[in-house]
């Protein structure tokens, strides 16, 4: 994924195994989920959108 400096919202493809709760693999490129889902075979589809907040700064006492 892009870095990111500023707020924003994206939709997030992966590819979820048959019969698990796994996550193999999340990508923003739709074509990119579908490629690899044909190669892998079986398992489905699934999306969703993400929210990403604007960087900032921490200070020194949050770090530690």
């Amino acid at each position: 994924m892009a870095a990111r400096d500023g707020a924003a919202t994206v939709t997030e493809y992966g590819i979820q195994t048959p019969n698990s709760k796994t996550i193999l693999m999340v990508t923003e490129d739709l074509d990119e989920a579908e490629r690899t889902l044909d190669l892998i075979g079986e398992g489905r589809l699934i999306t969703r959108v993400v929210s990403y907040g604007p960087w900032r700064a921490l200070d020194n006492e949050s770090v530690a």
